[in-house]
């Protein structure tokens, strides 16, 4: 099993064992949305809640299409991560 580093103070950063991941992330909104989840981790979060939390100036459907974003960025980011990723 890999050995997860996430900084969220002073800066974002993401290290798997070694390996740097932060640069990985695409967008503020992506490496926001990952702060949220390390951050609430364990706990069920709904979609339309995110979507409004995330993107509050965007309609309904945008938000939530914006979260579709985010959340395949994440997935990117993280590569084979199936240890950590649910969704």
């Amino acid at each position: 099993m890999s050995r997860w580093r996430v900084q969220l103070l002073g800066g974002f950063g993401l290290w798997r064992d070694e390996t740097v991941l932060a640069h990985r992330f695409e967008t503020d909104s992506a490496r926001a949305l990952f702060a949220w989840l390390c951050l609430n981790a364990g706990k069920p979060a709904r979609r339309d809640t995110l979507a409004a939390l995330l993107w509050p100036d965007k309609r309904q459907a945008a938000a939530l299409s914006a979260l579709r974003t985010a959340l395949a960025r994440i997935r990117r980011a993280l590569g084979d991560a199936d240890d950590v990723v649910q969704a």
